[in-house]
């Protein structure tokens, strides 16, 4: 709550003692929260439904004028404040929070609970606020977002460590930052001032996935549509017209997975629907041999193998590939794609074909993140 954006140095932030800090709350709340060991929590769930106005009540005019905490929290007004707050946290973290961490190496983790808080939620306020994105606002956003900034770099890792089984990926850029989290303005904005599609089409140094494959991967539908067309001149619309968007629709990444592939993983037929138009092929096959239509319907995604069968896709045998296409996963280390098995309740155990289980494949190849999960 100290945390400012024109904030710069420590000092700067009036950082009340935690003491002081609990009589701040407790003079502004009274009774409706309560505190235990540093964290606050809402006396009970009747404490929310009473202060949170639910998205679908537009009126307030069924409250009584004697119960002026009733309804007082907007959702996206919460998530705003909640969003700006976390980004004027992490642009301190050059000058701030270095000089922060610094004092606390002797001291617990949870010191540096708001950075790391910031750094996993700011987005997802983000997008939630729904609100229009001012100009210093968008200017703040592209500087955590800059690629080749430590404040970047700082957070994402922080991020990815919590959100991630793999490795932060390297060589990304920021239209592929932006994409990820499905920040569909800034997206629109870096498309505005490209003057070729060279960052369009880059592809990360780790899984070899352009900023579609990760926007697809993550469901954000605004920002597929957006990247799916691309940046705006009479050259590119020509080009357009008549080939359609074929390379960055159908990039290979190091696994030979379209953005498509990635789509239906997530699950969400929105963002399928707007690849296949866009162009996507749907006979293609990844490195252990699985097509899009395979994984719709091994992860029984019925209106995802809809939408496949209706624009064309070939249907392949069914429990055998499934086995087949397991196995490879396991003999080839790919720990994504037997871990989304796994969690269809696909059967670890079964060995069709194979005179092993899974699990020995996994031990012979010595691949021991495997090993881990089969063994959960």
């Amino acid at each position: 709550i100290s945390v400012r954006g024109y904030h710069r140095p420590r000092h700067d932030a009036d950082f009340k003692s935690e003491d002081r800090l609990r009589e701040n709350i407790r003079d502004t709340c009274g009774l409706l929260v309560m505190i235990i060991h540093s964290r606050v929590y809402l006396l009970h769930q009747t404490a929310k439904e009473f202060l949170v106005r639910n998205n679908e009540l537009l009126s307030t005019d069924y409250i009584n004028p004697n119960l002026q905490w009733k309804h007082i929290l907007l959702p996206h007004k919460s998530h705003k404040m909640l969003a700006e707050i976390c980004i004027f946290c992490l642009l301190l973290s050059d000058d701030f929070y270095r000089s922060l961490l610094e004092d606390l190496e002797s001291q617990p983790t949870n010191n540096r609970i708001l950075f790391d808080y910031s750094a996993n939620y700011w987005a997802m306020h983000l997008r939630e606020s729904h609100t229009k994105i001012s100009e210093s606002m968008a200017k703040s956003i592209m500087r955590i977002c800059d690629v080749n900034s430590t404040i970047c770099m700082d957070w994402l890792s922080i991020f990815w460590e919590k959100k991630s089984n793999t490795n932060l990926p390297s060589k990304l850029t920021t239209l592929m930052v932006v994409s990820y989290f499905g920040l569909d303005a800034m997206v629109k904005m870096i498309l505005s001032n490209m003057g070729n599609d060279k960052e369009l089409n880059a592809q990360d140094g780790t899984y070899e996935r352009s900023a579609l494959s990760w926007a697809a991967g993550n469901g954000f539908d605004d920002v597929v549509k957006l990247l799916a067309r691309g940046r705006r001149s009479w050259r590119r619309k020509f080009t357009l017209l008549l080939l359609g968007n074929v390379s960055e629709i159908n990039s290979i990444d190091a696994s030979g997975r379209t953005p498509l592939f990635h789509a239906i993983w997530h699950g969400n037929a929105a963002v399928v629907e707007t690849l296949i138009k866009a162009g996507a092929r749907l006979e293609v096959t990844d490195n252990i041999g699985g097509t899009p239509l395979f994984y719709a319907m091994s992860y029984r995604r019925e209106a995802i193998v809809k939408l496949l069968l209706k624009h064309g896709a070939t249907p392949r045998s069914g429990d055998k590939m499934s086995t087949k296409l397991f196995f490879s996963a396991v003999e080839k280390g790919d720990l994504q794609v037997v871990q989304l098995f796994i969690d269809s309740g696909f059967d670890i155990e079964s060995r069709e074909g194979h005179n092993m289980t899974p699990l020995l494949l996994a031990i012979e190849m010595g691949y021991r993140d495997i090993i881990q999960v089969l063994l959960d």
